[in-house]
């Protein structure tokens, strides 16, 4: 069984590495600070912590990609996505000939 301070200093760690991905993500820090919060009190407590777990492995797996994949720095990866997502949607419309 682990100890509280190995499940509390695992928790911070991949509480850290979750904020610092989705900031290079594009959230700004207060929404990143909070979202953060779930591998943390997640870890912390020992309840769901696979969950926990893979949405920071997830959250960090897709800032890699996208400061890979994002042409512009300037451009969030947010920003980037929606208007990749707007202009495929705007050419299926034309294509359907709708206004």
């Amino acid at each position: 069984m682990e100890s509280f301070v190995l499940r509390a200093i695992k928790s911070l760690v991949l509480s850290a590495i979750m904020y610092f991905s989705l900031v290079q993500f594009g959230f700004s820090s207060g929404q990143a600070l909070v979202i953060s919060l779930i591998p943390l009190l997640l870890g912390m407590v020992g309840v769901m912590q696979e969950l926990a777990f893979g949405l920071a492995g997830l959250a960090f797996i897709i800032a890699v990609f996208a400061s890979v994949f994002v042409p512009d720095k300037s451009v969030s990866a947010l920003e980037f996505v929606k208007e990749t997502a707007s202009s495929i949607m705007q050419n299926a419309k034309e294509d359907k000939g709708i206004k």
